[in-house]
C-alpha cells in the first residue's frame, strides 16, 4: 500500500510510525525506571533516617549512662563508712550535680527508706518514703537486689509529680569477711524534656518523625513513651538504644510519610516522559528528514553549522587544503584559512604547540591511527583549551576536528586542586586526632591507676589518701569531660550543625558572665579578675559563640598565669570595630608557639601554672566562631611577661541580619 503514497508522505508515514514505535518503547522502558528509582529513593532515604537515628540514639544513652555514674558515688560512701547523713550526702554530690542541667535529682534509700536527696529544696516530702510499700517500686527493687545491677526506669510520674527517667544501682556493704549485704539503693532521676531536648528530637525542624518505645528498658516489647505513635503502622527505621539494665526502641519516618519520597520522583518521571515523547518526536523527523538530506545542500550546511567540532584537512607541511564551515570555534579560527599555514597564525599556536600539532600529524600518517591531543591555544582573554583528533586521509594529508572542551579543563583542574586541599585538610585532622587520642589515653590511664590503687589498697590507706584519690578522678574526669565537650562542639561546626544567629547585644554581658564563672578559679588561685569597658558595647554578635570565644580566653589566661597575677578583659569601639582584649601577666609564650596557637595540625596539651591540662582544641573553636563573625585575632606575648589576645570585630550597622546569616 505504502509504495502508491508520494515519496514525501510515505516518509511522513514511516516517521510516524517509527516513532510512535520508540515511543511505545521508551515508556515501557520508563514505568521500569520509575519503580526502580521510587525503590532507590526510599532506601536512600531509610538510609538517611538510619544514620540520623544511630547518632541521636548514641547521643540518649550516653547521657543517660553517664548519668548513672552519679550513683557509684553513693556505693562510695557505703562502702565507705555504712552510712551517711543528709547533710555530708548534700556536701558530695551538689558540686558535681548543680552544674549538670539533666539532673533532677540524686537519691539513696537504705533498706528502701528514702534517707538522703539532693537537692533538698521542694522534694522535703520524699524524705522518709519506704519504696518497698509502693507497688510500682517494690518488685522493681527486688528484682534490682536480685540481680545486682543498674537499670532504668520510665519516664514515669515520680514521687513529687515530675516525669523523669530514673536509673536505680543496688547498695551492698562489705564486712571484714568479705560478705556482701544489701544496703540499700541509689537512683538519678533525669528530667525527660532536657533529655530529649540535648538528643535532638524535640527540634520543630527536624525532617523526620521520631517515636520511642520501651519504658523500663524492655525494647521492643515495652510501651510506647515519646513521640509520635502512628508512625508504628508506616513501616519506620529503627535502631536500639542502650540504657543500662535494657534497651529502648528509637524509630521515625520522614515527616510526611514515605508517600512523600515516592511524589518527589513523580515530576521527575513526568520530564523524562515528556522528553521520551520529544525524543520519539525528534526520532521520527530525523527518518523524515534523512531521504531528503541526500539531495539539500542547504539543509546539509545548516546541520553542519550546528556541530560543535571545527573540521579541516592539513597536509604534512601544516597547509590547510579544506574547511568545512561548521561555524564551531570562531572565536578562535578565523573564516576562509584554505590556502593558508598553521605558521600564519602566532597568535593561536605559539612555537611549542606549533611542534606538537605537526609532530601529530606525522604520526598520523605514519602509524595511520586516530591520534587524539589536548592544547591551551590562544592568547590573553581568548586562550582556550582544544582537543584535536587528527585521522589520516591520505598518504601526506589529515582531517583534524577540533572541540572546545575548556569547561571540562577547568573542571579537571578545579577537581585536581579540591583533591589536593582535601588531601591536606585530612592529613591535618589525622595528626589532630592522634593528639587528641594521647590527651583521651593519659586521664584514662590515671583514673584506671587510681581506682586500682583504691580497690586494691583500700583498707590500709588513710581517709586523706583516699580524698586525694577521689579529687584526682574528680579532676581527671572533669578534663576528660571538658575535652569530651569541645570535641562535641568542634565536630558539629565541622558538619555545619552549629548556625551562627546574630542579634545585637551589649558585649558587656558576655564579659561580665564569663568574670562572673571564672571568679571562682581565679580567686582559688589569688589572681585578680577584672574587665574594663568603652562606654559603647554594642555589635551584631551570636551570644553562644562569643561566650564561648570569651570563656575559652579567659580559662586559658587562668590556667598560664601564676598566683598573685592580673587579668584584664576590656572593650573599646574604633573606626567602626569593636575590640575586645584578654590581657593576663602569665607565663608569655614564643613566637614559635603563637604560629601554632589556631592550626588543627598542631593542636597539643599544655601544663598551666597549677598543672591543669588542655588539648589546644578551645583555641581552634575560637577561631572557627572568631572569622563567624568576620573578624580577626591578633597574640601579643612576651616569655615571662604575659600574653594578650586582641579581638577585632566589624559593629555592621548597615547589613541586614538576612545578609549577615546568609553570607555566614
Amino acid at each position: 500500500m505504502l509504495t502508491k503514497i508520494p515519496s514525501k508522505k510515505k516518509f511522513a508515514v514511516i516517521s510516524i510510525l517509527c516513532g510512535l514505535a520508540l515511543w511505545g518503547a521508551c515508556s515501557a522502558v520508563l514505568i521500569k525506571y520509575k519503580a526502580s528509582i521510587d525503590t532507590e529513593a526510599i532506601e536512600n532515604v531509610r538510609n538517611n533516617i538510619h544514620s540520623d537515628l544511630v547518632e541521636k540514639g548514641a547521643l540518649l544513652g550516653q547521657k543517660i549512662s553517664a548519668r548513672s555514674f552519679y550513683n557509684r558515688l553513693a556505693e562510695a560512701v557505703v562502702k565507705g563508712s555504712g552510712n551517711t547523713t543528709r547533710e555530708r550526702y548534700t556536701q558530695l554530690v551538689s558540686d558535681i550535680a548543680k552544674a549538670d542541667t539533666l539532673i533532677q535529682s540524686i537519691t539513696i534509700a537504705k533498706k528502701g527508706i528514702i534517707s538522703a536527696i539532693y537537692p533538698v529544696e521542694g522534694l522535703e516530702s520524699v524524705l522518709g518514703i519506704n519504696l518497698l510499700t509502693l507497688p510500682e517500686r517494690k518488685n522493681m527493687l527486688q528484682n534490682l537486689v536480685r540481680d545486682g545491677k543498674t537499670i532504668t526506669i520510665g519516664p514515669t510520674k515520680m514521687i513529687v509529680g515530675d516525669t523523669g527517667v530514673m536509673c536505680y544501682s543496688p547498695l551492698y556493704e562489705i564486712d571484714n569477711t568479705g560478705r556482701k549485704t544489701w544496703w540499700g539503693v541509689a537512683d538519678v532521676a533525669i528530667k525527660v524534656p532536657d533529655l530529649f531536648e540535648i538528643s535532638g528530637l524535640s527540634n520543630k525542624t527536624c525532617k523526620y518523625r521520631y517515636a520511642l518505645r520501651g519504658k523500663d528498658g524492655r525494647g521492643a516489647q515495652g510501651d510506647f513513651f515519646y513521640g509520635d505513635k502512628k508512625i508504628y503502622s508506616d513501616n519506620p527505621v529503627s535502631v536500639t538504644v542502650q540504657v543500662p539494665g535494657g534497651t529502648w526502641l528509637l524509630s521515625a519516618i520522614p515527616v510526611n510519610g514515605w508517600e512523600e519520597v515516592s511524589a518527589g520522583q513523580d515530576v521527575k518521571f513526568i520530564i523524562l516522559h515528556i522528553l521520551a515523547f520529544l525524543f520519539a518526536l525528534a526520532f521520527g523527523g530525523t527518518v523524515y528528514t534523512t531521504q531528503l538530506l541526500h539531495d539539500n545542500k542547504k539543509i546539509t550546511n545548516t546541520t553542519l553549522a550546528g556541530i560543535k567540532s571545527h573540521i579541516f584537512n592539513l597536509d604534512i607541511d601544516g597547509n590547510f587544503t579544506r574547511e568545512i564551515p561548521t561555524g564551531a570555534l570562531k572565536q578562535i579560527f578565523p573564516e576562509n584559512v584554505e590556502g593558508t599555514n598553521l605558521r600564519d597564525y602566532p597568535d593561536i599556536f605559539d612555537e611549542d604547540n606549533l611542534a606538537v600539532f605537526c609532530e601529530t600529524i606525522r604520526k598520523a600518517i605514519d602509524t595511520r591511527e586516530l591520534q587524539i591531543i589536548e592544547l591551551e591555544v590562544g592568547k590573553d582573554d581568548k586562550k582556550i583549551w582544544i582537543e584535536a583528533r587528527i585521522n589520516r586521509l591520505s598518504s601526506h594529508t589529515v582531517v583534524v576536528n577540533t572541540y572546545d572542551i575548556t569547561g571540562r579543563k577547568q573542571a579537571e583542574l578545579a577537581k585536581a586542586e579540591s583533591e589536593k586541599q582535601l588531601r591536606s585538610a585530612n592529613a591535618q585532622k589525622d595528626k589532630f586526632f592522634s593528639i587528641i587520642a594521647h590527651d583521651l589515653r593519659n586521664p584514662i590511664l590515671g583514673q584506671k591507676a587510681a581506682l586500682e590503687m583504691l580497690n586494691k589498697d583500700y583498707d590500709e590507706i588513710t581517709d586523706a589518701e583516699k580524698k586525694e584519690y577521689i579529687e584526682m578522678l574528680q579532676q581527671s574526669a572533669s578534663q576528660l569531660s571538658k575535652l569530651l565537650e569541645n570535641l562535641l562542639t568542634w565536630s558539629r561546626v565541622e558538619m555545619g550543625k552549629i548556625v551562627f544567629t546574630p542579634a545585637y547585644e551589649d558585649v558587656r554581658y558576655i564579659v561580665n558572665d564569663c568574670i562572673s564563672q571564672a571568679q571562682q578559679t581565679a580567686t582559688n588561685k589569688k589572681i585578680t579578675l577584672k574587665a574594663e569597658f568603652d562606654h559603647k558595647s554594642k555589635m551584631l554578635l551570636d551570644v553562644n559563640m562569643m561566650l564561648a570565644i570569651v570563656r575559652n580566653l579567659v580559662s586559658n589566661a587562668l590556667k598560664f598565669t601564676p598566683e598573685g597575677g592580673k587579668i584584664t578583659v576590656s572593650t573599646r569601639e574604633e573606626a567602626g570595630n569593636m575590640e575586645i582584649t584578654i590581657t593576663d601577666t602569665g607565663v608569655g609564650m614564643s613566637e614559635k608557639t603563637i604560629s601554632e596557637l589556631f592550626k588543627l595540625d598542631s593542636a597539643k596539651s599544655t601544663h598551666g601554672t597549677n598543672h591543669e591540662v588542655g588539648t589546644g582544641l578551645g583555641l581552634i573553636l575560637c577561631k572557627e566562631f572568631i572569622d563567624k563573625h568576620d573578624g580577626t585575632v591578633e597574640v601579643r606575648s612576651e616569655v615571662g611577661k604575659g600574653s594578650a589576645f586582641i579581638m577585632t570585630f566589624p559593629i555592621r550597622g548597615n547589613e541586614s541580619l538576612d545578609e549577615i546569616i546568609e553570607k555566614n
